[in-house]
């Protein structure tokens, strides 16, 4: 019995992961209708700097913007509810956003399974660096990215999905759901739980 508990704290300690990502959907509505004209994507609690006019934050629940190239001060606008539509700026003609995923451990899922990020810097991890808003693609647009990136992988790039690489004086990430990479932790995780239960 206590392997077995032991076992299971394992498998949860292995498949626990932070939830700290949200997927958005931007609208040229003010009320969110029709489809939005990209998906950027937020992880939790940094400073998302997309232009010199436009730094935002969220920490999965609520939303700032600042109309500025950082977050210092106070937001010049704020919204409490992200899975409602809400002004993604400061004055009634900016674009309006509505949270399209939530909790998320990177930033994709099944149903939004590629996110492109380009930094300024040597780092994919500095989000005051971007050069723009991660954009993130659904499942229907996702495959010619996928795609595309693929055949310069396959053409000799040494450099695969998740991975930050250096190009042009710019650093560039593709995120990519890759559901092998789901199996072999899920795999992982069962060699894990024999492991101990046989010990």
């Amino acid at each position: 019995m206590q392997k077995l508990a032991i076992a299971l704290l394992a498998v949860l300690a292995i498949n626990t992961v932070s939830a700290e990502w949200a997927i958005f959907g931007l609208y040229t509505s003010d009320t969110c209708s029709g489809d939005p004209f990209i998906y950027t994507a937020l992880k939790y609690d940094e400073c998302f700097v997309h232009s010199s006019i436009e730094s935002v934050k969220t920490d999965g629940s609520s939303f700032e913007f600042w109309n500025a190239g950082n977050c210092d001060g106070d937001a010049d606008a704020t919204d409490d509810d992200i899975t409602a539509c809400f002004a993604w700026g400061e004055s009634s003609s900016s674009f309006h956003a509505e949270a399209a995923a939530t909790g998320l451990s990177s930033p994709y899922n099944d149903d939004f399974p590629v996110a492109v990020g380009v930094f300024s810097g040597d780092e994919c991890d500095d989000y005051s660096e971007l050069t723009g808003r991660i954009v993130v693609y659904d499942a229907d647009t996702a495959e010619p990215i996928v795609e595309g990136f693929e055949a310069v992988i396959d053409a000799g790039a040494d450099y695969g999905f998740n991975d930050c690489y250096q190009a042009s004086g710019f650093s560039s990430i593709y995120w990519y759901n890759d559901s092998g990479s789901i199996i072999t932790a899920t795999l992982f995780s069962a060699v894990a739980v024999l492991a101990i239960i046989f010990a």
